[in-house]
C-alpha cells in the first residue's frame, strides 16, 4: 500500500484472504493445547514481528513494548505477548485469542498480520496514511495513531470492552468487503483485461 505513493499510476491490489479458512469460530474451537492462553481476566495485547534481529525494528516494537510496560506499571490489567519465530500457520491461534492487536508504526500501511487479525474480529491499532486508502476505497477500521499516542489509545481500548467489540465487528466486515479472495481475484482479472485491451 505505501508504495503507491511512489508509483501513483500503479494499481493497488489488496492482499487476498480465504475467509473460509479464517473463520474465527472454527479456529477458536481448534486451538492446540500448547497455544492456549490463560489470560486470568487480563486484556491480551498481541504484537508480532518477523526476525527482528536480522531485519531490525521495522514495526516500532521497542516503543510498543515500552507503552505496554508503562500500562502494566500503572496496574492496568493487561498481558502482552510478542510473536517471533512462530510457524506462520500457527499465528492464527494467538490472533483469535487476542483482545487487541498492535501492528506497525513505520510504513503507514498494513499487511497480512493486521488483515488476518481483522478477519478474526480483532481490533487493530497501528499507523496508517489515510490518503493511501481514500484513493482506493474505504478507510480500514484500524485505530490510527502514532507512537506518541499509542499508550493513550491502548488504555482507552483496555477500558472499553464495547468499543473493542464494535471495532472487531467493523474489522471483519471490512476484510470481507475488501480482502475476500474471490473479490480480489476479480479485481486482478479486470486489471489484466485492461492491460490486454491496451
Amino acid at each position: 500500500g505505501d508504495l503507491i505513493q511512489s508509483w501513483p499510476e500503479a494499481h493497488w491490489l489488496p492482499n487476498a484472504i480465504d475467509l473460509n479458512e479464517w473463520n474465527p469460530h472454527r479456529i477458536a474451537d481448534g486451538i492446540p493445547e500448547k497455544y492456549r492462553i490463560d489470560k486470568d481476566d487480563k486484556i491480551l495485547i498481541l504484537h508480532a514481528f518477523a526476525n527482528e534481529n536480522s531485519r531490525g525494528d521495522h514495526k516500532g516494537s521497542p516503543f510498543i513494548r515500552a507503552a505496554v510496560e508503562s500500562m502494566q506499571q500503572a496496574c492496568l490489567p493487561v498481558r502482552f505477548i510478542e510473536l517471533d519465530g512462530i510457524p506462520i500457520q500457527d499465528v492464527k491461534y494467538y490472533q483469535v485469542q487476542a483482545d487487541i492487536v498492535v501492528d506497525q508504526f513505520r510504513v503507514g500501511c498494513y499487511g497480512s498480520f493486521a488483515m488476518e487479525s481483522m478477519a478474526l474480529g480483532r481490533p487493530v491499532v497501528g499507523w496508517i496514511i489515510p490518503d493511501i486508502y481514500r484513493k482506493h476505497g474505504t478507510l480500514p477500521p484500524i485505530i490510527n495513531t502514532d507512537l506518541n499516542g499509542l499508550r493513550a489509545e491502548l488504555t482507552a481500548l483496555v477500558q472499553n470492552q464495547q468499543r473493542r467489540q464494535a471495532i472487531g465487528r467493523q474489522s471483519s466486515c471490512y476484510v470481507e468487503a475488501v480482502h475476500d479472495c474471490g473479490k480480489v481475484t476479480r479485481q486482478l482479472k479486470q486489471i489484466y483485461e485492461g492491460l490486454y485491451a491496451n
